[in-house]
C-alpha cells in the first residue's frame, strides 16, 4: 500500500491558506469586537447625555425650590421683624420658633433696633418670649448687641437700662455652655454699673 505525502510546497501553500483563513477570521473577529464596541460607547455616551440633561434639570428645580424657600424664610423674618416693632412679641416668638434658628438673633436685633431706640422694651421682651430656649436660639447675642447699638448711640438712659437689667436676672439658668452663661453675668454686671451710674441724677 502505497502511502501519500504532501510535497513542501504543498504544504507551505496549505499553511499559507490557514494561516490566510486565521488571520481573515481574526480580522473580522476584531472588526465585530470594534463594531460592538462602538455601538456600546456610543450607548454609554447617549446615557451620559441623558444623565447631564438630568442632573441639570434637577439642580435647576432644586435652585428654584432653594430660591423660593429663601423668599418665603425672608417673608417670615420681615413679619417677625414688623411684629416686633409693633408689640406683638408673641406672634413674633411664634414665627421665630418656626424659622427654627435660621434666623440668628444677633442679625434679627440688628434688623429690627431703631436708631430712636424705640424698640427697646419689645426687643427685651422677645428676647424674655424664648426665655425657655435660650441656649438654643443664643439670646444672649441679641441682649449683647442691642446693648452695643445703645450704648453706641448714647441712648441707654436709666429706663432702658433698668429693663435690659431686670430681663438679664437669672437668664444664666436657662444656660448649660460656661462660656454663655460668664456673657449673662458681664453684660449684668455692666448694667449693673450703667445703673449705679444713675445714682443721685436726677431722672
Amino acid at each position: 500500500m502505497q502511502k501519500s505525502y504532501i510535497s513542501a510546497n504543498q504544504y507551505e501553500l496549505l499553511k499559507a491558506q490557514q494561516e490566510s483563513e486565521l488571520t481573515d477570521l481574526l480580522r473580522r473577529v476584531d472588526n465585530l469586537e470594534r463594531e460592538v464596541e462602538q455601538r456600546f460607547l456610543a450607548e454609554i455616551e447617549r446615557l451620559r447625555n441623558s444623565l447631564q440633561k438630568l442632573k441639570r434639570r434637577l439642580n435647576d428645580n432644586l435652585r428654584l425650590l432653594e430660591q423660593e424657600r429663601a423668599a418665603g424664610r425672608r417673608a417670615q423674618e420681615a413679619l417677625c421683624v414688623g411684629y416686633i416693632q409693633g408689640d406683638n412679641v408673641e406672634e413674633a416668638a411664634k414665627i421665630y420658633r418656626a424659622l427654627n434658628g435660621t434666623y440668628d438673633i444677633a442679625r434679627l436685633t440688628n434688623d429690627t433696633y431703631q436708631v430712636d431706640g424705640n424698640t427697646v422694651s419689645a426687643l427685651v421682651a422677645f428676647f424674655e418670649a424664648l426665655r425657655e430656649d435660650a441656649q438654643k436660639f443664643g439670646t444672649i447675642s441679641g441682649y449683647e448687641v442691642l446693648y452695643s447699638h445703645l450704648e453706641r448711640n448714647n441712648q441707654l438712659d436709666r429706663e432702658r437700662s433698668r429693663i435690659i437689667f431686670h430681663s438679664l436676672v437669672g437668664l444664666e439658668h436657662f444656660y448649660t455652655g460656661p462660656v454663655d452663661i460668664a456673657r449673662v453675668q458681664v453684660l449684668r454686671v455692666k448694667m449693673i454699673d450703667r445703673l449705679q451710674s444713675f445714682v443721685g441724677k436726677t431722672k
